[in-house]
């Protein structure tokens, strides 16, 4: 514990929705390959693709958002300074997103540093952001729901690759209590640091870099009906900066919350049909974005 690091971090937690309903209504069993228990095993694979579908996507955008040597020279939020521009820009925004997963949620976060002015720790949120923003969109046309929370706060890395601490409790509170439907919840941390760093004053090319990021990561968020403030998946930044290649996903998306929201309502379900209704509410406010 010695060597655990302790600081501020970014945490995204995002967990499939409906996977322990469907779980705990599987019967037990004997202990005994009988018709029962060969219908368990079918169901639990099921629900377990429908989580590696979910875990291996994530794993797929935070990968793709990722700063490599190759793409460097195209990034949208690159600036002219002087000299070596290019290494400029790869060792300013380069990033390290840590992403790991368990049973059918999955964590990401971020160590917060003053390095390169802010510029590396805000493109991190920045891939982050981008990297939710497109999953969230597949992951429903695939019909697979999540609901997850973003925030920045005190945390450690009690092990390599893993987060724990208050930052880790506020991103599952956002997710667990105030989410409420297949949303990702933004917390007041998160905020108050892209608002810093977009804030900044100076001319150094890092503090540039910075702000810009910030701006890009300010422009995927957006207020939701109740005034949280959530990932705008659908928002136009998303669609002209970040995933603008979705548009048949989002058609598919747009599809399953509407079969969704009213099997619920056949059902008579209130709860999931109201929290369907709101995520349809969404959809609908975003419409003219992807031309639907």
């Amino acid at each position: 514990m010695a060597s655990a690091q302790f600081g501020y971090y970014l945490v995204a937690l995002v967990d499939v929705l409906g996977q322990t309903e469907q779980l705990g209504a599987i019967p037990k069993g004997p202990f005994a390959r009988n018709e029962e228990y060969h219908a368990a095993a079918s169901a639990v694979g099921r629900i377990a693709g429908r989580v590696r579908v979910f875990r291996d996507l994530f794993d797929t955008y935070f990968e793709k958002f990722q700063p490599t040597d190759e793409h460097v020279e195209n990034d949208e939020l690159h600036t002219e300074p002087s000299g070596d521009k290019y290494q400029w820009a790869w060792e300013g925004h380069k990033s390290y997103v840590t992403h790991y997963g368990f049973s059918d949620l999955t964590v990401t976060f971020v160590r917060i540093t003053q390095e390169n002015r802010y510029s590396r720790s805000t493109n991190g949120v920045r891939a982050t952001l981008a990297g939710i923003a497109g999953a969230m969109t597949v992951l429903l046309s695939l019909g697979i729901p999540v609901r997850g929370g973003i925030d920045i706060g005190l945390g450690i890395e009690p092990y390599d690759g893993e987060i724990y601490g208050p930052v880790l409790s506020s991103a599952h509170c956002l997710e667990r209590k105030k989410a409420e439907y297949p949303r990702i919840l933004v917390g007041e941390g998160l905020l108050e640091f892209l608002e810093f760093v977009r804030q900044a004053e100076g001319d150094e090319a890092f503090v540039q870099a910075g702000r810009l990021m910030a701006e890009s990561c300010l422009s995927t968020l957006t207020h939701d009906r109740d005034g949280q403030v959530i990932v705008d998946y659908l928002g136009e930044h998303v669609r002209h900066h970040v995933a603008p290649h979705l548009q048949s996903e989002v058609r598919k998306a747009f599809e399953f919350v509407k079969n969704e929201e009213e099997r619920w309502k056949e059902i008579g379900d209130e709860k999931l049909t109201s929290r369907y209704a709101s995520l349809l509410d969404y959809f609908e406010r975003n419409r003219q974005v992807w031309g639907l």
